[in-house]
């Protein structure tokens, strides 16, 4: 493990970990940065990329954060781009179901971008995961980077699944050098009206899969569907638990959220989570973030 920054550790072609889909690009990474655990390179498991826009609707972080704990039966490495949206609930998703995450920056390890994206960084590495750029430590900013670095998400992702994509936005070009691999790539759908959803809807007429839910994914990769055990009934809930769980959803919220939403005073929203939290209906995640633990 180490810490971003502290060196400029490069991995270069004839590494023996140097992934072998980076070499499918027309013009793979003479060097690429890196920060995390280098191994997870080796992982065996189902490369899948999760893309789309960096403001994404509550619509779009839901069925992100959905597809992922979907795919957890099967221990899919989740790689994206770090950025804000639906990139940072796929990592954020894979993360709170223990699963590996690969994050594709377009900036250099020691000026994460956007800043407000530290906290998921070191997350991030905290939890074994690893950081990849093109970019030398010290590197400026440019904008240019992000599409640049759009390809590695495409190429090192076995499979791509598109979430709210205008058109003219990263997420499509990321999809455009998926379909040049070969990738096979699903988009999730959305209102036909929708500028947000516009261009992953043109991705569906050229031949994109359209994803109705993670099952899709499964069934096409060979996994056969386990039957889900019998639900049991909720417990009783009062009036407030049952808005807090309403407010929670399967979204990880902030405590401070949480509160601002209810419009209930903090004690009395800290006890009832702790009661939710005893009955298995929430789980508390790392920063003071709940996410519910039952279909709703």
């Amino acid at each position: 493990m180490h810490s971003p920054g502290s060196d400029n550790l490069c991995l270069l072609p004839q590494h023996s970990l140097y992934p072998p889909r980076l070499k499918q690009l027309s013009s793979p990474p003479q060097k690429l940065y890196y920060c995390g655990d280098l191994n997870l390179l080796q992982a065996t498991g189902t490369w899948i990329g999760i893309v789309g826009t960096r403001r994404a609707s509550e619509y779009g972080l839901r069925v992100c954060a959905s597809l992922v704990a979907g795919l957890k039966s099967i221990g899919p490495i989740i790689v994206s781009g770090m950025a804000m949206g639906i990139d940072g609930m796929a990592h954020q998703a894979a993360l709170d179901h223990g699963l590996k995450t690969v994050g594709v920056l377009g900036s250099s390890l020691d000026r994460i971008y956007p800043a407000r994206n530290l906290w998921l960084r070191d997350r991030l590495l905290e939890k074994q995961g690893l950081l990849l750029t093109e970019l030398e430590a010290g590197t400026e900013f440019r904008p240019w980077h992000f599409p640049k670095r759009n390809r590695l998400i495409a190429a090192l992702s076995q499979i791509l699944v598109v979430i709210e994509a205008p058109e003219k936005s990263g997420a499509l070009i990321t999809a455009h050098h998926a379909l040049e691999l070969g990738r096979e790539i699903y988009v999730v759908p959305g209102p036909i009206d929708s500028p947000q959803h516009r261009g992953g809807h043109r991705l569906i007429q050229q031949g994109a899969r359209l994803l109705m839910d993670f099952q899709d994914i499964l069934q096409d990769l060979g996994w056969t569907p386990q039957a889900a055990p019998p639900s049991k009934p909720l417990p009783p809930l009062g009036t407030n638990e049952a808005k807090l769980l309403e407010i929670i959803g399967k979204i990880p919220h902030h405590l401070d959220n949480i509160v601002a939403i209810s419009h209930l005073p903090l004690p009395l929203v800290t006890g009832l989570l702790m009661r939710l939290s005893l009955q298995g209906l929430i789980e508390e995640l790392p920063g003071n973030r709940f996410v519910g633990k039952i279909p709703l």
